[in-house]
């Protein structure tokens, strides 16, 4: 007997699609339970849709973007919320591309200011043809879209729900149609398309490798739709595991992150996960009292993703939370990228603890991987296993051939879930996508620009190509610096520092930005030592300059990573 967590695929010319996935939840399970969404103080508002009414509302807002020709895209401007679920979906159903968006506000803010840039620059490079929004906030995405000059529709998706969904008819989607652009950070350059198929989605989900030892029975997530990592955790695999999906928005987490760890104890749910920077707050802003309240028994992934994972926050948090159920085999570190549509490695077969490797500092700033367990050993986290069918090489960027398993190189990549390239740039996505081995001639391979290794089957990721910081001949990686600097003085805030070199008389430089917390007593030159201090003894490295900026004004991408 089939479970019914199972998709089968159809066969014949009825290739797997997510449109066909949905179509198939809604037949066999009409009432089940799919998506909840919590609002109001403490989350006590609750919203929820069943498979059939996801289904019902994707066939209306299908219907009303009828009138659009068959690949145009179509970006989701909307808050987070059932309507959101519904219009992505919707955009699948029309045939039409979505382009996973957020709303901006009229907030006179430097992040409001930098969010409508990069918006301004989406909707240009897209050339979309409408915009889904709600009625709520027609008014401001029509003020913002008419500045871009560009003719396009705004479309409020609460307005098709009083439409007949009988008159939605289905669309000549196969596995190799654009389901959608999920457009890149912009961390370091101008935000691109990537070209995620049908097919890519099927297979990223299918290949996932936690849930095979992991059950997955119900999902909670605060993370962002309009990324990869939280469309596909808090929306498609939950839908392709039919497991029941709570969730919240983004903004409930960061003023209040109890709420997170009560909705996984309320619902006792088995899934979740976040950058690193959430487990953080969750060490650092929830007391004891609140802790004691919790039952965290029945989670068993907590996926660390969309940013470094490190040791040191998976140690503290499994000790702060574990008298309240919450177990060290639970850490799930993972990694992946848009461009391979999210998920490139994680976990593994058995459940177990995270692979964690003591490697010498001097060695690695070569490039040389040693595995040494001596003092001034730094730890790192291994990202778990490759997802199937996925070939993983680790090549020298300089000369395009494989590195020995004890050297870090760039990590290439080759799989169905690997995308189909950047839109509309050629030339950046024959650079990427299109790499082959000097000496073998062995290909495609994605480039994704990330450093690491493999040990003992995992992968390893030490750093970004781009970003590596090179003094005196030796590599140094900016997130270990930025480590160091961060547990120097109490003032500095996790996650709010930034380390890079620039080039002053043909030598490189280092400088380092940390965000410093409102206390007013606090004492600047201290700070100032304590920093050069730390970055000489752990780095031997001279610090050129420091700067010490207000909590939230260090510029970062709308993931969260520093830009």
């Amino acid at each position: 007997m089939r479970n019914h967590n199972d998709f089968v695929y159809p066969r014949g010319r009825d290739t797997p699609t997510v449109v066909r996935l949905l179509r198939q939840r809604a037949d066999e399970h009409p009432d089940q339970p799919g998506y909840t969404f919590l609002s109001g103080e403490d989350l006590t508002t609750t919203y929820r849709l069943s498979y059939s009414e996801l289904d019902q509302r994707a066939r209306q807002i299908a219907a009303l973007l009828r009138d659009l020709g068959k690949g145009e895209r179509v970006l989701l401007c909307l808050p987070p919320g059932l309507d959101y679920i519904a219009a992505y979906f919707g955009c699948l159903y029309a045939g039409v591309i979505a382009v996973p968006m957020y709303p901006i506000d009229s907030a006179d803010s430097m992040r409001s200011g930098r969010m409508r840039l990069r918006l301004r620059a989406i909707l240009h490079d897209s050339q979309a043809a409408a915009v889904l929004t709600t009625s709520a906030l027609f008014a401001s995405q029509q003020e913002l879209v008419t500045q871009t000059m560009q003719p396009l529709s705004i479309i409020p998706v609460d307005s098709a729900y009083d439409l007949s969904a009988d008159v939605w008819q289905a669309p000549n989607v196969q596995s190799d149609s654009i389901a959608m652009l999920m457009y890149t950070s912009g961390s370091t350059r101008a935000p691109r398309g990537v070209v995620v198929s049908h097919a890519n989605l099927m297979h990223n989900l299918s290949a996932f490798p936690g849930f095979a030892a992991r059950p997955c029975t119900t999902v909670v997530s605060w993370l962002p739709l309009f990324h990869d990592l939280g469309l596909m955790l808090g929306m498609l695999h939950p839908l392709y595991r039919s497991a029941r999906a709570v969730l919240f928005a983004p903004e409930d987490f960061v003023q209040k992150p109890l709420r997170w760890l009560k909705t996984m104890s309320e619902e006792h749910a088995s899934t979740t996960g976040a950058p690193n920077f959430a487990y953080e707050l969750c060490i650092r802003r929830t007391t004891e009292e609140q802790r004691a309240q919790l039952d965290l028994s029945a989670w068993t992934m907590a996926l660390n993703g969309a940013e470094p994972v490190r040791y040191d926050t998976l140690d503290r948090f499994t000790k702060v939370f574990e008298p309240y159920g919450f177990s060290r085999k639970t850490c799930y570190p993972s990694y992946g990228l848009a461009e391979a549509t999210a998920t490139v490695s994680g976990g593994g077969s058995v459940v177990s603890e995270p692979l964690v490797l003591p490697l010498q500092p001097d060695d690695l700033t070569q490039h040389d991987v040693t595995i040494s367990d001596v003092e001034g050993a730094r730890l790192y986290v291994g990202c778990g296993e490759g997802i199937t069918g996925q070939t993983i090489v680790v090549v020298d960027p300089e000369h395009q051939t494989r590195c020995a398993p004890d050297r870090v190189g760039e990590i290439w990549l080759a799989s169905s879930s690997v995308a189909q390239g950047y839109w509309n740039r050629p030339e950046e996505t024959e650079a990427t996508f299109n790499a082959y081995l000097a000496d073998t001639g062995e290909g495609p391979f994605l480039r994704t620009g990330d450093l690491g290794f493999v040990q003992e089957g995992q992968l390893f990721i030490t750093g970004r190509l781009k970003d590596v910081i090179i003094v005196h001949g030796s590599n140094h990686y900016p997130q270990d610096i930025e480590l160091t600097v961060e547990h120097s003085h109490p003032a500095l805030r996790p996650g709010g520092s930034a380390t890079f070199a620039v080039d002053e008389h043909g030598e490189e430089r280092l400088m380092v930005v940390c965000e410093v917390t409102t206390t007013p007593d606090i004492e600047a030159q201290t700070i100032f030592d304590n920093i050069r201090q730390s970055i000489t003894e752990q780095h031997d490295l001279d610090t050129h300059t420091i700067a010490l900026i207000p909590p939230g004004s260090l510029p970062k991408t709308s993931s969260g990573k520093v830009q």
